[in-house]
């Protein structure tokens, strides 16, 4: 199963990440390693001193669902403990599969609780 990096969805996130900033930075494709654990995140932007980690998805077939998952799973983390926004960034049409959308949800509402 190969995953889409995304670099189209990368792009449009970094095109709408920049706003109005006046203080503007980012990186993209970074291997992080904590306790032996290493992640990749697709996009780590910085506004104005407001960091925001992006997982980036072009369009990706339903059989990539539950990988896709799991990744997130494994980057909203990273969002947490750097306090960090966090986005999923995709350009498949339509809604987010369930499991995604309810992955993204549930850390939405533990943050804001």
């Amino acid at each position: 199963l190969a995953l889409n990096n995304g670099a189209l969805s990368a792009l449009m996130a970094l095109l709408a990440l920049a706003g109005d900033c006046e203080d503007y930075s980012w990186e993209a494709g970074l291997r992080l390693t904590k306790d032996g654990q290493t992640s990749e995140v697709d996009l780590v932007v910085n506004c104005d001193g407001q960091l925001t980690i992006a997982e980036c998805k072009d369009h990706f077939e339903d059989d990539a669902i539950e990988a896709i998952t799991a990744q997130l799973a494994q980057t909203m983390p990273i969002a947490e403990a750097t306090k960090a926004q966090f986005i999923f960034a995709t350009l498949r049409p339509g809604e987010l599969p369930g499991p995604i959308a309810a992955l993204l949800d549930a850390f939405d509402t533990q943050r804001s609780s």
